[in-house]
């Protein structure tokens, strides 16, 4: 509870879509790319006061808040065989939920969290034969 006091509520928030595609920074977003457990990723972190509603790849829309949601920390992992994404968001509740993607062909399909472990222990153990 103590760190609850320590949060910080900005006086207005705006909505913004978020989009994937994008490798820069934004006024709303931080981008940065860093490697995840060996896996090559790019991170996507709303800034305070901004409030990601919907994630977009190159206009096309992957995932869209409901009831009050909002992504506040996306993680897209662009190997060239598979390619996946994902979503922790949480609501005005502060529920969390965690929504994950894999890029087939040129649509994101949804997938199980527990494929989409399956497919990043893939990826470490590829990156991991070519260090």
């Amino acid at each position: 509870m103590e760190l609850k006091k320590l949060k910080i509520t900005p006086e207005s928030t705006t909505n913004f879509t978020l989009d994937i595609s994008t490798r820069q920074d934004t006024d709303q977003c931080t981008a940065f790319e860093a490697p995840f457990y060996t896996v090559p990723t790019r991170f996507y972190f709303p800034r305070s006061a901004f409030h990601a509603t919907e994630v977009t790849h190159g206009g096309k829309s992957v995932w869209k808040g409901e009831n009050g949601q909002r992504a506040f920390d996306v993680s897209l992992h662009p190997a060239k065989n598979p390619t996946v994404l994902r979503i922790f968001a949480r609501d005005t509740n502060d529920v969390f939920a965690s929504y994950y993607y894999q890029l087939n062909g040129n649509k994101w399909e949804s997938v199980q969290r527990d494929d989409f472990r399956r497919i990043i222990d893939d990826l470490k153990s590829r990156s991991q034969d070519d260090v």
